[in-house]
């Protein structure tokens, strides 16, 4: 079984969207009709600059791949003859980069709305420096190797040998984990993804017995302990996996960020766009077992 969860790491998640409106033409464009430019808000121009900084869009194809490669997984359970091409098409779809895009700028408009211009400042005069964006790189290197099983079981593994001597590069990483409280929130919302798929899976008519939503909910609860374990192994895994080109000094300048107000009000907001992302893509997920399993389209 694949330990992967949707997180991003710290650097991968502190993004804040461009403003998307339905309807709105490009920046510096004019509405047709109106004969009035589109005025660009100083929140709009931050939030167009982090975008391109933190390079989200990078993550997106990531994303998708990593759906695919859990998905093959999940089929091996759920669909007699396993996976296939009609399976992965669906998969594919439903997080199509451009389309998880549009889901990520909605979401990062409500949850970033109220927050102070100060902390996009301060997320932009970090990541702009050379260690901010050797921070983003090897992040999302770290993501596009760990798709990779062996990769992924080799940290697993560096892991618990760090933990066995009491690594001082261990005790940085569980610093980062404990400051900017990345454990509990990933918690919940893996068992919200896994609730949001059984629901969808309930839609599609794919128990053979039908589940209310109490006995839905019962369901996911069970999996909290198993769920918990692989968390707590998997997110230090990853992020020593990530920073083990950085060295002690550089990595305790990024935790120096990562740990301040700004950091942390900066990675709650974004987990929570992300996880409206993905409850939605997994409760899509389940309806698209359910009719692929009865042989029905979307």
């Amino acid at each position: 079984m694949r330990r992967q969860f949707r997180i991003l790491g710290f650097a991968g998640a502190m993004v804040l969207a461009m403003q998307m409106v339905p309807g709105a033409t490009r920046p510096g464009m004019a509405q047709a009709g109106t004969g009035a430019p589109t005025v660009q808000t100083t929140r709009q121009v931050q939030d167009a600059q982090l975008w391109q900084t933190l390079r989200l869009a990078e993550m997106l194809p990531i994303m998708r791949d990593e759906a695919l490669t859990q998905a093959d997984e999940m089929a091996e359970m759920l669909f007699e003859r396993g996976s296939d091409a009609g399976w992965r098409q669906r998969v594919g779809a439903i997080h199509d980069p451009e389309r998880l895009e549009a889901m990520l700028r909605v979401a990062f408009d409500q949850t970033f709305a109220d927050l102070p211009d100060s902390v996009g400042a301060d997320t932009l005069a970090f990541f702009r420096s050379p260690l901010g964006q050797q921070t983003i790189a090897l992040e999302l290197d770290a993501r596009r190797a760990i798709l990779d099983q062996d990769t992924e079981d080799g940290a697993i593994e560096a892991f618990y040998q760090a933990e066995a001597i009491d690594s001082p590069r261990l005790a940085r990483i569980m610093r980062l984990i404990d400051d900017a409280d990345l454990i509990e929130p990933t918690i919940a919302a893996a068992l919200n993804e896994a609730l949001a798929f059984s629901t969808g899976f309930a839609e599609g008519d794919g128990y053979r017995i039908p589940m209310s939503d109490d006995e839905l909910l019962a369901d996911t609860w069970s999996q909290e302990p198993e769920i918990r374990a692989l968390i707590e192994e998997w997110v230090p895994a990853y992020l020593m996996l990530a920073y083990s080109p950085m060295n002690d000094q550089d990595l305790d300048r990024y935790l120096e960020f990562a740990t301040s107000d700004s950091g942390k009000v900066l990675w709650t907001a974004l987990g929570d766009a992300y996880e409206q992302v993905y409850t939605r893509t997994s409760r899509e997920m389940g309806e698209a077992a359910a009719l692929h399993i009865s042989g029905r389209q979307l």
